[in-house]
């Protein structure tokens, strides 16, 4: 058997555009929770959604090399506006909210825990629709959602008790990650019409509209003049680090790898965010709270294994 001189590059290039990914969201967990200490959330939001989308934008005209806009029924484009306000707009308020009120060790835990909700939507969808759409649980499932809600009930416990986190925070949280899974599995029906990065680039740019517009009035506030040019910086890193980059990366590593190999990679995401929330906020790392991360952890590992194994 002839072996290919290039599948080694293309396997190294996709697991180095997924880690860049994982680490890029990780490292956001601890800038966002910088950044909304700095200045008024609208403000934080409607930047890092204006620099993402015109990026995105950006990098679609190139790649579609002129070619303008696709050509989609009224009705597809109705449903990109409404799943991507899902995903930007609502998703970046719960989300930006909750983690004002948390931690940022809490927002990395509690976001690694999507493929379960991923999974338990999909599986809602299975057994209430007759034409069985959506994904049946499997064994590993069964066992790792329990383990994780498990995981996260512990962490929730702990971060209200301990640690002193307005209770509303983490349910800002958790009900910021179910509009990302619903997000996420909404998304996939759109994919026929156009490609991952497409899509993501309209969702962002349609669905980031309502959020905008909201928040138009909150830049002739007074504050707005009073924030630091080492915030903006830093809106800059996370819009295009975590959300461009992040998504690119994403993308390109599923592209070389499959979906399989690198959703392996979003158990480092929790990890390096724990790591930087320790080292850059000083957030302290208990004993429950390590406890209640090795359960989350193994919850989701339990959870995707199925597609890990199948991967090799």
């Amino acid at each position: 058997m002839t072996r290919n001189p290039a599948r080694p590059s293309l396997e190294t290039a996709g697991y180095v555009g997924g880690l860049a990914a994982v680490t890029a969201w990780g490292a956001n967990a601890v800038m966002l929770k910088y950044l909304t200490g700095a200045m008024p959330l609208p403000i934080l939001n409607a930047s890092r959604l204006l620099i993402a989308t015109l990026s995105f934008l950006l990098i679609i005209g190139v790649v579609r090399r002129g070619k303008g806009i696709p050509k989609l029924p009224a009705q597809v484009w109705f449903q990109i506006f409404i799943v991507g306000a899902i995903g930007t707009s609502f998703y970046q308020y719960l989300f930006a909210s909750g983690i004002k009120l948390s931690s940022a060790s809490l927002t990395a835990l509690i976001s690694s825990t999507n493929p379960v909700w991923i999974g338990l939507i999909g599986a809602t969808q299975y057994n209430l629709s007759a034409g069985r759409t959506g994904e049946r649980l499997n064994r590993w499932q069964l066992i790792g959602i329990p383990v994780t809600i498990l995981g996260v009930a512990l962490l929730s416990w702990q971060s209200i008790t301990v640690a002193k986190v307005a209770p509303l925070g983490v349910a800002l949280l958790l009900i910021a990650n179910f509009a990302w899974s619903v997000y996420t599995i909404t998304s996939k029906s759109l994919f026929k019409y156009l490609s991952p990065l497409e899509f993501t680039a309209y969702s962002f740019a349609l669905g980031g509209l309502p959020y905008l517009l909201l928040s138009a009035g909150a830049w002739s506030q007074p504050d707005v003049a009073q924030i630091s040019g080492s915030a903006w910086f830093w809106v800059v890193v996370s819009a295009l680090v975590a959300q461009v980059i992040g998504f690119i990366g994403w993308f390109s590593g599923t592209q070389r790898l499959g979906a399989a190999k690198v959703s392996v990679l979003l158990n480092i995401t929790p990890i390096v965010g724990l790591a930087l929330a320790a080292l850059v906020l000083n957030e302290r790392l208990t004993p429950l709270k390590i406890i209640a991360a090795a359960v989350i952890l193994a919850g989701v590992y339990l959870a995707n294994r199925r597609v890990a194994i199948s991967s090799s």
